[in-house]
């Protein structure tokens, strides 16, 4: 008899803990039935991951689930968030599911709803906490019955409570066929013949480090590829002005948000993760080295568990003259010249 498992994820976005999500649904789709509710208190301009979901035949539903965002952290909202709760609890009861997989610490309010119920439940955490969320979420995730993190860095992270019993389970990627005719292509588009190319994809909130990114910059000839775009809720950067005041606005290529990452990895030299708060174990930094292509990366967070010795370099967070230099070294890929 097939199980019933309801997926709480975060975002209806096509981002690292969102492919990993997509990953992990269809292994669990082998064996059980799996629902899909995202919540509905942001809004998207773009959508990714229910457009994945209906590629890979498979439907999702959209409620007001109960998630916990940093932006909550008031009253009026976090009201909010237990009026959720309730809803969750009742949509919980009606479907009568075997277990709960709890994606990203966002959706934690979700775990004590699930154990007050008697429903199993899996938190996969993503995201490398610190005081705000070892304040706030570890007494909502204590009642986790499996807690999984993606790398050591976030795994030593969580308080003593939950990491005692935290397993690791690192996600891997498999590289695209790279399609070298249509990498020339983009590169042709978007910057001249002969000069270095680094690619950025992420969110744009201020610990990516983009500003830093920018003014290393400076002192270089590399373009840059911006993939990318403001989180739905929270704190961001305003691109255009970062870029207007940075002084290479020429060599910054504004991309955006893509439903396929890959082509622009291929039509780069490197890709940078120049992260000034701790990254958890960031997708891109797989896929880049997965394309072959190497990672300027800040030796900060789980980022050291990927770039080791020979696949990159790993610099110091924020400090723009040592980026400086390792940007320098980049040099255009000799497959992607005309």
């Amino acid at each position: 008899m097939n199980l019933v498992i309801v997926v709480l994820h975060p975002s209806d976005e096509l981002y690292g803990a969102d492919r990993v999500m997509l990953s992990v649904i269809t292994k669990l789709r082998e064996r059980d039935e799996v629902r899909v509710w995202i919540p509905t208190d942001v809004h998207y301009e773009s959508r990714g991951f229910s457009p994945a979901q209906h590629r890979q035949g498979h439907g999702f539903h959209l409620d007001a689930v109960c998630g916990q965002r940093p932006a909550y952290a008031n009253p009026r909202d976090l009201s909010k968030v237990a009026a959720r709760a309730a809803s969750l609890a009742r949509r919980l009861r009606a479907t009568r599911p075997s277990s709960v997989y709890v994606n990203t610490s966002a959706m934690a309010p979700a775990i004590p709803v699930a154990s007050a119920l008697g429903i199993t439940s899996t938190l996969h955490i993503h995201e490398t906490w610190g005081p705000f969320e070892r304040r706030v979420l570890t007494r909502m995730c204590t009642p986790a019955d499996t807690v999984v993190t993606v790398g050591a860095a976030t795994r030593h992270a969580l308080p003593e409570t939950l990491r005692r019993r935290a397993v690791i389970r690192r996600h891997t990627v498999t590289a695209a066929d790279m399609d070298l005719a249509q990498a020339r292509r983009i590169r042709a588009r978007l910057v001249p013949e002969g000069v270095p190319v680094v690619l950025y994809a992420g969110r744009w909130t201020p610990g990516k480090g983009l500003a830093e990114l920018l003014e290393a910059m400076r002192a270089t000839p590399v373009h840059l590829l911006l993939l990318g775009g403001p989180p739905p809720s929270g704190r961001t950067v305003d691109i255009k002005a970062a870029v207007a005041a940075s002084g290479v606005g020429d060599r910054v290529h504004v991309v955006g948000e893509v439903p396929d990452v890959w082509p622009y990895i291929y039509a780069s030299d490197a890709v940078a993760v120049p992260s000034i708060h701790a990254e958890s174990y960031p997708t891109i930094a797989l896929e880049a080295l997965a394309a072959g292509r190497p990672v300027l990366a800040s030796d900060i967070g789980g980022l050291p568990e990927i770039v080791t010795p020979g696949l990159g370099c790993l610099l110091p967070p924020g400090d723009t003259k040592q980026w400086a230099q390792s940007l320098m070294s980049v040099q255009p890929h000799p497959d992607l010249q005309q």
